[in-house]
């Protein structure tokens, strides 16, 4: 099976670093980074539902990217 970039997001320390970067490059908060990945991933998940080895592993991400938010939420 080959790694993709989507698998690697699946690991919420990598996720966490993505996050970090863009909101640093695009000037936005972390929160607004992850509200659109989830946003995105739910999108695809529908629009793949025929593959489902593909919406596993978009739901994991999308899953870690939730629990990010309320994780930041929790620091405010």
């Amino acid at each position: 099976m080959k790694v993709t970039t989507i698998d690697l997001l699946a690991d919420v320390e990598h996720l966490r670093a993505f996050t970090d970067v863009l909101a640093c490059d695009l000037g936005c908060s972390e929160l607004t980074i992850l509200r659109t990945i989830v946003a995105a991933l739910e999108r695809e998940q529908r629009r793949q539902a025929d593959d489902m080895s593909d919406v596993l592993r978009l739901g994991r991400v999308r899953q870690n990217a939730a629990r990010e938010i309320d994780r930041l939420r929790g620091k405010r």
